[in-house]
């Protein structure tokens, strides 16, 4: 069976640099490929890093707005604005539209689970601030609202009409009643009870009873009807009460809850980061894999190319000149016996024919000049003693052409028309023999204009090789630039990282200097809270020496009465003293707490920054990695253009050497020219040796 080696070998050169150029390319084009692939990788790389970003993002701005919303919370318990609850509801918002947009980057269905149950624990802390709001609402969020107005304005009421009833007592119930109803409120009934509140009422209501007025009695009874109102109002402040505290008290569970989740969805982020990492990793192991391939695959194919220009062409023309070399010096058994089928494997098949033609006609006439020497030489002898007269000589009689003539001369007389016929005879067959060695010469020249031919097919051919390594030679040097191109642009992105990670690190220390700074804040706020305690305290010693001075107005009767006055006066700055310190108070619990929660968002900054450090200097220690890989790239570019340009040089001096063997052909050609010329002027010699012997008339035989 043919091998494949020996098929090859046959196909036409044309085909076989069409098949070296075929392999170039496809390596050129898997490296494009490769290339192309590893753009495609680092685009989908930035594209995690970006949807990890905006995740990361969504989860810091849900924490922020979950602290914003804390904070509102709390101040609505101190303060009972209602301001505070639409900023409350504004931050719930942003939580809830960014947990909808969070869920478009989860990947699995437990990660959705576990945002859900987040949102189910959102959902659940607005749904009881919200009921805790509308019983606090219910209650009145100050004085002059809700149930709070209505008992209030019945206390406000009785107290006037208990004047007329002349019983001081009955003023103090009033105040202790107002007293407990404040506590319960203020505190939600967690220092006064609701029993105290009610039995408070219960001793006004019994002590008003055993009063028997002597005027205006009807006021008796309108203090009942009220004290009547005021048990139904106080059974539903109570009841608003309880359901606020208890909604309040729900909320720290919930709170407490809270927590985890956010650090199960900070977790889920880090684990989001660590796969986006192990993915860029195996990203690069597949870039390094493309790229050692496509390396591989081009320089097996310049190996496969080179060998088919070395063992096609190279070696054969080779074999070629070193036959026609050894010709030239006499080894007339010199042959080229290339078994190839090929244009070259059939012009040494012609060129290896020729020698053999050439050396069978010049053995065949080398032989006959040695005979007709030889003949000729014993003729002149023999005529030269027939010049002398001899006629005894005999001339011997050869079996060349000079036998007639020897034949001739001995029957000199006798056979004269016999001579001549055998000149005629002799003319003859010169002359065949002259029109036979034109015909080879003829031969032997077409054979020449058709190795000249190929020869010059073989000149083109090496032309559009060179041309094709003069063109791998031009993409290899712009190849090289393009890599130079992306080194700079490496080393431009890494002096970016740099900066970037120094601008991070100035942050984080103006972070740092922040967080102290409201750390001193906090300080200085609970100084503030022992003076408003010490002016609280003096609220409630002037609010003491008010009732004693009003007992003692009391007792005192007419007397007392402008006294009462001013002590229901100083009573009053008593109470607004009291309740100032506790807006107060109030105000200074809320800036420590904001002082706690803002150190606390300061402190997940910090860390924040920490991380993006970190990331910035493990993209600068990617990007680092880029550009050795990139120099590398550069380095073999290189190497293939410093190759292609030799192998440019070995087609030049591969042309030169074809166009060598084409001007011996071509001399050779001149040389068979010449010849054929030759073989003409016999043919024409003979044709005038057959004239001259036809001038004889010969007798009929």
């Amino acid at each position: 069976m043919q091998s494949f080696w020996d098929y090859f070998k046959n196909i036409r050169i044309s085909i076989k640099f069409i098949i070296a150029l075929v392999l170039l390319c496809a390596g050129l084009i898997f490296m494009s490929v490769s290339y192309y692939q590893t753009i495609v990788l680092q685009e989908k790389a930035q594209g995690r890093s970006q949807q990890l970003s905006d995740f990361l993002l969504l989860i810091s701005e849900i924490q922020t707005s979950i602290s914003e919303a804390r904070f509102q919370e709390k101040s609505f318990q101190t303060e009972k604005d209602i301001a505070q609850l639409t900023l409350f509801n504004d931050a719930m918002e942003v939580v809830d539209t960014d947990i909808k947009k969070l869920k478009d980057y989860l990947r699995t269905d437990q990660d959705k689970a576990l945002v859900e149950q987040f949102q189910n624990i959102i959902d659940q802390y607005q749904d009881t601030f919200y009921d805790g709001s509308e019983a606090r609402m219910e209650i009145g969020l100050s004085a002059s609202e809700g149930l709070l107005n209505e008992i209030y304005t019945l206390l406000w009421g009785t107290e006037g009409m208990s004047v007329w009833l002349k019983r001081s007592w009955i003023n103090e119930s009033l105040a202790s009643l107002r007293n407990n109803l404040t506590e319960f409120v203020a505190n939600n009934g967690k220092t006064v009870s609701i029993d105290k509140v009610n039995h408070s009422l219960k001793v006004l209501k019994n002590q008003v009873k055993a009063i028997q007025p002597e005027n205006f009695p009807q006021n008796r009874v309108a203090v009942l009807d009220n004290l009547e109102q005021l048990e139904e109002l106080v059974a539903a402040l109570a009841d608003a009460v309880e359901r606020s505290g208890t909604s309040f008290t729900q909320l720290q569970d919930i709170i407490t809850a809270l927590g985890p989740k956010i650090d199960e969805v900070n977790v889920l982020a880090e684990s989001y980061k660590k796969q986006n990492e192990e993915l860029q990793a195996s990203n690069t192991i597949k870039m390094a894999t493309y790229f050692f391939i496509s390396v591989v695959l081009v320089i097996i194919a310049m190996v496969i190319s080179l060998s088919i220009i070395k063992y096609s062409v190279i070696d054969p023309l080779g074999v070629i000149q070193n036959t026609i070399n050894r010709v030239r010096e006499g080894e007339v058994d010199a042959r080229s016996d290339l078994e190839a089928e090929d244009e070259i494997g059939q012009m040494s098949g012609v060129l290896d024919t020729l020698l053999e033609e050439k050396e069978e006609a010049l053995q065949v006439k080398d032989e006959e000049n040695k005979r007709l020497n030889s003949s000729i030489i014993a003729l002149i002898q023999s005529v030269f003693q027939i010049s002398q007269r001899d006629l005894t000589v005999r001339v011997p009689v050869a079996e060349d052409v000079t036998g007639a003539v020897s034949d001739s001369i001995n029957q000199l007389v006798e056979s004269i028309e016999s001579v001549l016929r055998e000149v005629n005879s002799v003319s003859s067959r010169v002359n065949n023999a002259s029109v036979q060695v034109k015909s080879q010469s003829e031969t032997v020249l077409s054979y020449g204009e058709r190795e000249k031919e190929e020869i010059v097919e073989t000149l083109s051919g090496l032309e559009s090789a060179i041309s094709a390594m003069e063109l791998i030679s031009k993409l290899a040097v712009l190849s090289n630039n393009a890599s130079q191109k992306a080194i700079k642009t490496s080393e431009t992105a890494m002096d970016s990282v740099s900066q970037t990670i120094d601008s991070i690190n100035k942050i984080r220390q103006t972070i740092h200097e922040a967080e102290k700074r409201i750390k001193r804040l906090g300080e200085r706020s609970q100084e503030i809270g022992g003076i408003v305690s010490l002016i609280n305290n003096i609220s409630e010693r002037t609010h003491v020496l008010s009732l004693n001075a009003s007992m003692h107005a009391a007792s005192a009767g007419e007397a007392g009465r402008g006294l009462m006055v001013v002590v229901d006066e100083v009573q009053r700055l008593a109470e607004n003293s009291r309740e100032a310190t506790s807006e107060i108070e109030s105000l200074v619990n809320n800036i420590q707490l904001e002082t706690a929660d803002t150190i606390n968002v300061i402190n997940n900054v910090i860390t924040d920054v920490v991380e993006g450090t970190r990331l910035a200097e493990e993209a600068g220690e990617r990007m680092d990695e880029t550009r050795s890989t990139t120099q590398t790239l550069v380095d073999s570019v290189v190497r293939i253009a410093h190759s292609s340009v030799k192998q440019a040089k070995v087609a030049e001096e591969l042309r030169k050497r074809a166009n060598s063997i084409n001007e011996t052909t071509q001399a050779t050609n001149a040389e068979m020219k010449q010849q054929a010329q030759l073989s003409d002027e016999l043919v024409e010699a003979a044709d005038e040796l057959q004239k001259s012997v036809s001038v004889f008339k010969l007798a009929n035989s």
